[in-house]
């Protein structure tokens, strides 16, 4: 029974985390946002997202005109593990008010053995955070759905 709950589990984070892209896909297509790639958080980043202390910021991804909140892909890096990660974003999301829930491993290559994702919902919100091992760090991905 318990085999059966995580399995169904692992294919509800794959499936968030893939509609999560598709949903930002679909907007763009849809009213031909432009997308504009950065190396800085935006101002409007939510303040009660966490934001891992010991983390560089890589990449950010937003479309101009648009709350990042309602569509955006954010990545930081780090040298500390997953597992001290997945317990920072839990702690602090469910701290900030957020429903969290952590799932074993998805099916991206890029994450590596040990894998995460860490779901965050709070009143119709959702951040989706993928944490995996790639060239010698941790890699945090950030995704903000866009709002249907």
């Amino acid at each position: 029974m318990m085999q059966g709950n995580r399995r169904t589990l692992r294919m509800l984070a794959v499936l968030l985390v893939a509609a999560s892209m598709i949903g930002c896909a679909g907007e763009e297509s849809e009213s031909k946002l432009k997308w504009k790639k950065s190396s800085a958080l935006p101002a409007d980043f939510p303040k009660d997202v966490a934001i891992y202390p010991e983390a560089t910021l890589k990449d950010v991804l937003t479309a101009e005109g648009v709350p990042t909140e309602n569509g955006a892909f954010i990545t930081w890096s780090t040298k500390d593990d997953i597992p001290k990660v997945r317990h920072y974003f839990n702690e602090k999301l469910d701290a900030e008010g957020w429903h969290v829930i952590s799932y074993p491993g998805v099916a991206a290559g890029w994450m590596g053995e040990g894998g995460v994702t860490v779901v965050a919902t709070k009143w119709g919100r959702m951040a989706s955070f993928a944490i995996g091992a790639k060239e010698g760090a941790t890699l945090i991905s950030l995704v903000f759905p866009g709002k249907s």
